[in-house]
């Protein structure tokens, strides 16, 4: 339903209540619930499948090619027919860093049965809708809220949208959409103490992810540069004295390359200035572009001086590429 007509909360979910899923995972016959949405991939693989978050599927031992002992979900209005199907499913693929899983349900038509589309026109203040189904009780409820930031960093490098709608146990997995219909993000996420700041994969991230998965019938794998990376803040200017300076730019830490030193910062890549102010970028290049020759822009704690380093982003282990609570 991309278009360019801002939509009411009723229209949205009258539009795309059928592409929310509610899904059952069983380990060691403990039971969860969380939420999934119904995505239509076009290409290698075509058909429709369910997107949802990662974590749950990831097994509690923690190793991302662990998964729990089973998963079901009830799809609603199955293919049209009005009818509410429970089916077990396949996982398809999974990426942990974003904290996305697809899985596979049998049976369903894209010519019959309704979908999401994945969008990212969205800006702070806008509108946003998570339509999900909570500590596995509300089937399909709505929640609204605004988009308190639309290109959220912690920790991981991949960009997230954070937003006010409250959610809770069992909404994860469950689409965020924009006032025009389209998923913007997921609900993977949230901060202590309180529901109004949760978080999710940005839209953009999700198709790029997702997309890879489907059409290569396998996990996606991205990309590091054998660091942490945190957004440059008044601590670390204030810290390291860059008085007169720009703030721009992510903090390296727990360095593992020998070209790059822990505290110093990477404040470009391939000539795009990165930061988390208005006018700069997000570092989720790195995460999306595996196995690429990138070109960083590199700015020495002590000496105060700026150089470029090239090197090729690697391959996070399947082991360091999971969900870890961003």
């Amino acid at each position: 339903m991309s278009n360019d007509i801002v939509l009411t909360a009723s229209d949205i979910y009258d539009n795309m209540h059928d592409t929310i899923v509610s899904i059952l995972t069983i380990e060691n016959n403990c039971k969860f619930s969380s939420t999934g949405f119904i995505y239509k991939h076009i290409g290698c693989n075509p058909g429709l499948y369910i997107i949802t978050v990662a974590h749950a599927v990831f097994s509690k031992k923690g190793h991302r090619d662990n998964y729990v002992d089973s998963i079901y979900a009830t799809v609603p209005n199955f293919n049209g027919t009005g009818k509410h199907v429970f089916n077990k499913c396949e996982v398809v693929g999974v990426a942990g860093y974003t904290d996305i899983a697809v899985l596979k349900f049998d049976d369903l038509n894209m010519d019959k049965h309704n979908y999401v589309k994945i969008g990212d026109d969205i800006k702070i203040g806008n509108k946003c809708y998570v339509i999900g189904n909570p500590i596995g009780a509300e089937i399909c409820s709505l929640v609204e809220g605004i988009v308190r930031n639309s290109s959220f960093i912690s920790k991981n490098t991949v960009e997230c949208i954070s937003f006010t709608a409250p959610t809770l146990k069992g909404n994860s997995g469950s689409p965020v959409f924009n006032n025009k219909g389209d998923v913007c993000s997921i609900v993977s996420n949230g901060m202590p103490g309180g529901d109004n700041f949760n978080f999710g994969t940005k839209g953009y991230i999700i198709k790029h992810v997702v997309e890879y998965i489907i059409s290569n019938n396998s996990n996606f794998i991205g990309g590091t540069i054998n660091c942490s990376l945190y957004p440059v803040d008044n601590i670390y200017m204030y810290h390291y004295k860059f008085f007169n300076n720009p703030v721009r730019g992510y903090c390296i830490k727990d360095s593992k390359n020998n070209l790059l030193k822990d505290f110093d910062s990477i404040v470009s890549i391939n000539d795009v200035e990165i930061g988390t102010y208005y006018n700069q970028s997000s570092p989720c290049y790195i995460y999306l572009n595996s196995g690429k020759e990138i070109k960083l822009g590199y700015l020495s704690k002590d000496t105060k001086k700026e150089s470029i380093i090239h090197l090729t982003i690697d391959q996070l282990s399947t082991y360091d590429d999971v969900y870890r609570q961003h």
